[in-house]
């Protein structure tokens, strides 16, 4: 298989993660459960990524297919197919899972109380406690 379809199999999890983890988001934020959703997406990645094996045998099902734009053409090996779904399973895995793991890290951080800590440090660093550089600057609120 040519690096540009194994490249293409690659996107294709990255295709169906970016298009359905914002509405995956919206439903995670609106049902709460976010330990069920981390658990569900983990379980569907552990799915497409055991399936990873048996592209192997799409080739009693498909058959090598020419692919041609304008003077650029390749084979669609059969395995393509398979793999580009197995890795588009994934991409919704990881949207399912992605967003309920952030935002059970800033609970966890709320309930520690300690949510704000790496944004206070950054603002120590450039001068923004009355000491530095910044130290006259005023912000608006």
């Amino acid at each position: 298989m040519s690096p540009v379809l194994v490249g293409g199999i690659l996107a294709g999890g990255k295709l169906t993660k970016s298009l359905t983890q914002s509405v995956v988001g919206g439903y995670t934020n609106r049902l709460g459960y976010g330990h069920l959703f981390v658990f569900v997406g983990a379980v569907l990645y552990a799915l497409g990524a055991a399936s990873i094996p048996f592209a192997e045998y799409a080739v009693d099902w498909f058959a090598p297919t020419p692919l041609a734009l304008g003077s650029l053409s390749t084979t669609l090996s059969p395995a393509f197919l398979p793999l580009f779904g197995v890795f588009a399973v994934c991409g919704i895995a990881d949207s399912i899972r992605l967003p309920a793991s952030m935002a059970l890290f800033v609970e966890e951080g709320t309930l520690r109380r300690r949510c704000g800590e790496p944004l206070a440090a950054v603002d120590r660093l450039e001068g923004r406690t009355g000491r530095g550089p910044r130290a006259n600057v005023t912000r608006s609120r």
